[in-house]
């Protein structure tokens, strides 16, 4: 059974691989020749560029970084880059959470 994402989850899986696809465009690499690269399917790729959610994390990292957009991605779920992320790691960061 498929499960359902809420319409936020939606609107920016959409988003992204709306964003995803402009890059390529941009870039003028075919869809065939990017997925190639990324080592995923054109399927998958087209999927991604609609927006699918179910999409692996390891395909989207795989376009990402034939792109050149894998740094952005790290840095922008880096905890340092917000002034929350920055107060709990002055705070300390436990081993494990229970």
């Amino acid at each position: 059974m498929k499960r359902r994402l809420s319409p936020v989850i939606s609107a920016e899986a959409q988003e992204i691989g709306n964003n995803i696809s402009l890059y390529r465009r941009m870039s003028r690499i075919p869809l065939a020749q990017l997925a190639e690269r990324a080592n995923i399917s054109a399927d998958t790729l087209s999927r991604l560029e609609r927006g699918d959610a179910g999409v692996s994390i390891g395909a989207v990292l795989s376009v990402c970084r034939v792109l050149g957009l894998d740094s952005f991605i790290i840095k922008a779920t880096e905890p340092s880059n917000t002034a929350y992320g920055r107060a709990q790691l002055q705070a300390g960061v436990p081993q494990r959470v229970r």
